[in-house]
């Protein structure tokens, strides 16, 4: 069986964020928008968890019959 977890992290997102070029600007709006959708990303989270866990033996064993790993 594959297991997931989701993790919201600010500090990983804005390492990413530079990372990837954003400027200053852009990352004050990212922190704006993180701070507002702080508690959709918690409940988002917690939904996909859910869907996960409905299809994860589904998903783990086709996986395994198609791959021959488990």
């Amino acid at each position: 069986m594959m297991n997931l977890l989701f993790i919201i992290d600010k500090k990983y997102d804005l390492i990413m964020a530079k990372a990837f070029g954003f400027s200053k600007k852009e990352i004050d709006i990212i922190e704006n928008r993180y701070k507002s959708s702080l508690r959709f990303l918690k409940l988002t989270t917690k939904l996909y968890q859910q869907s996960w866990d409905e299809i994860n033996d589904d998903f783990s064993k086709y996986v395994e019959k198609t791959t021959g790993y488990s």
